[in-house]
């Protein structure tokens, strides 16, 4: 990166307001103006990403979720951190109880420090949807990422005017991790360009996607997906929006940050199959050398 490029950032960086992605009853994601808003409804409907679904905390509170197994949904921390008196999760066709929730031991609020992400399980097998599969891998840079949740929406030229409730996907370049503006390297950003100028584009190329799209209040922990050999991969979980035009209402030029799935993979999996505590472990070794003694054992003649 050149001194120019350094000065820049760290001039944005200096710039930006930030904000969760949602945290409050906020449709989903705001749209290009010149795009019409069922290609996004379409998208959206697509079976590749039925497992996000639509959460609702303490009966007033909107995020989304992507069901990364039967029983458990990746989420933000910023959405489940607090007080939970009631926490259900739609998604296909059945509502969903949640049960427990995870928030990462590192989370402090601070959403350019990259640990807004938690589990939550719900209290039945979840059926009828496809689980998202994980990305492990470290190559996101560069990618389409399409972001599904029930967000509010709008358009890049009003930003989000209008009500949550309704799943949008829409696509977005994945430009650069937090790192290229002081911000963690678990965070993966997107901005969002904007067809009529060039003076909207922060990060890579200033043309933006057919369907450009940004995430907005109500999407905080929905899921941004890539497409790797023809297999869509969970990459990230929605956190923040952030803005340096004094609006943080996700119109263009404003920037979207999700935490990095790929960099809590070994997380995720301690949460959701932990391994027995060692006195389980004899208690079950011991088990099985019972049974083994009484499957193999011959009466005395």
């Amino acid at each position: 990166m050149n001194k120019t490029r350094i000065a820049w950032t760290r001039t944005l960086a200096a710039s930006l307001a930030l904000v969760a992605a949602g945290q409050m009853t906020a449709e989903a994601g705001v749209i290009r103006h010149d795009r019409a808003d069922s290609l996004y409804t379409s998208l959206a409907a697509s079976a590749e990403y039925s497992g996000v679904g639509d959460m609702i905390i303490n009966g007033n509170t909107r995020c989304s979720g992507t069901a990364i197994s039967s029983n458990w949904v990746l989420t933000a921390a910023h959405c489940v951190d607090g007080p939970i008196s009631s926490l259900t999760f739609t998604v296909g066709s059945s509502t969903y109880t949640g049960i427990n929730q995870i928030v990462h031991e590192n989370w402090t609020t601070d959403l350019a420090a990259g640990w807004d992400i938690a589990l939550v399980q719900v209290g039945s097998a979840m059926s009828g949807i496809t689980i998202a599969s994980l990305y492990t891998g470290s190559n996101e840079l560069g990618e389409v990422g399409t972001n599904v949740g029930f967000g509010r929406t709008g358009t890049g030229l009003t930003g989000s005017t209008l009500n949550s409730g309704t799943k949008r996907a829409g696509d977005n370049m994945i430009d650069v991790t937090g790192l290229a503006i002081g911000w963690s390297d678990n965070l993966l950003l997107q901005d969002f360009d904007n067809p009529l100028t060039t003076g909207d584009s922060f990060f890579g190329l200033a043309s933006p996607l057919n369907m450009e799209y940004l995430i907005a209040p109500g999407d905080s922990g929905g899921g941004l997906f890539i497409d790797v050999g023809g297999t869509r991969y969970l990459a990230g979980v929605h956190s923040l929006i952030a803005w340096a035009d004094g609006t943080g209402n996700s119109d263009y030029g404003d920037i979207a940050g999700s935490t990095r799935v790929s960099s809590f993979v070994g997380w995720i999996d301690d949460k959701i199959n932990p391994i027995p505590e060692p006195g389980t472990l004899a208690l079950v070794g011991l088990g099985l050398l019972l049974l083994s003694s009484r499957t193999f054992a011959r009466p005395a003649v």
